[in-house]
């Protein structure tokens, strides 16, 4: 049975170029959770199907895995991501872009693990924000405590600033994509894991929770504040990611972190928080615990 390739956030952005570029460079089944499934268009034919996802309700996202049933993946990029200027909360009780951003994406491993073909890819998306030496204008992540994370109020050291809080909430959630790669490389070495770092990309709409002035005035100071090859286009990152979903990419270790870099996809070092072995087996079981 030929293997699926499943995707989130493959709806707007460079993950929607990356599902066009899947569409014509495989004949694999591409299968798309969507909050909005109709946005994924016939144009790709009829190996590409949606289903409804919304990576804010957990119920949503075992739904989801359990229409998967009995599919074979040899590929599961988990792409979707939100930024917001204020932290919120789901109806799970968890802090908003920490579940969207990563424990919803970490239920569907452990949801789909099982159905994982045995050399399957996994990618997630990460960001360079993540990394204080980057000097990225939103602040980066102070530690990777699942719990405080998710709930906030329970971090002693938490911002009390609105929109520092949640930019803070974002990069600490990218650094929880990147160690979630980093364990299932560790945890199941027969899969390939990787993380990626898009770079800025000026033309996507991740900042789309911001009042439209605020969000023109970000997409032009924010390349000011970054190293000149952190910037990119859209162009360029989707066929570099969907060349990581396809295993087209040469790595030289499994877990790897692979950066936009001048229009190129470079194997690089992230974090020094992300390249602590203790700090991401603390987050793999306190994850478990919340999801439990």
């Amino acid at each position: 049975m030929a293997e699926t390739i499943v995707l989130t956030g493959a709806t707007s952005g460079f993950g929607a170029e990356a599902l066009a570029d899947l569409a014509k460079r495989t004949d694999k089944s591409i299968i798309v959770g969507a909050r909005a499934p109709e946005r994924v268009t016939e144009k790709h034919g009829a190996r590409v199907k949606a289903l409804p996802l919304d990576l804010e309700s957990l119920d949503s996202v075992r739904r989801f895995c359990a229409d998967l049933q009995g599919v074979s993946i040899g590929a599961l990029g988990l792409n979707a991501g939100i930024t917001s200027r204020k932290l919120g909360t789901t109806q799970d009780g968890f802090e908003r872009t920490f579940q969207v951003n990563y424990l919803a994406h970490f239920l569907m491993v452990q949801l789909l693990h099982q159905q994982l073909a045995h050399d399957a890819i996994v990618v997630t998306t990460g960001s360079g924000t993540h990394d204080p030496e980057e000097k990225a204008p939103p602040p980066a992540p102070r530690h990777a405590r699942a719990e405080w994370l998710a709930f906030p109020e329970r971090d002693r050291q938490r911002d009390r600033f609105g929109p520092r809080a949640a930019g803070r909430a974002h990069t600490a959630s990218k650094l929880c994509c990147i160690l979630m790669a980093s364990e299932i490389a560790r945890r199941y070495p027969s899969l390939t894991a990787t993380s990626f770092d898009p770079g800025f990309l000026p033309e996507t709409n991740l900042a789309r929770e911001f009042p439209p002035f605020l969000a023109g005035i970000v997409k032009l100071i924010v390349p000011l504040t970054m190293a000149w090859d952190r910037t990119g286009k859209v162009a360029t990152t989707a066929p570099a990611y969907a060349s990581l979903v396809l295993g087209d990419l040469p790595l030289t270790q499994n877990g790897a972190y692979v950066a936009m870099r001048g229009g190129k996809p470079i194997e690089v070092a992230p974090s020094a928080l992300a390249r602590t072995r203790d700090i991401g087996a603390d987050l793999w079981g306190e994850t478990l615990a919340l999801i439990d």
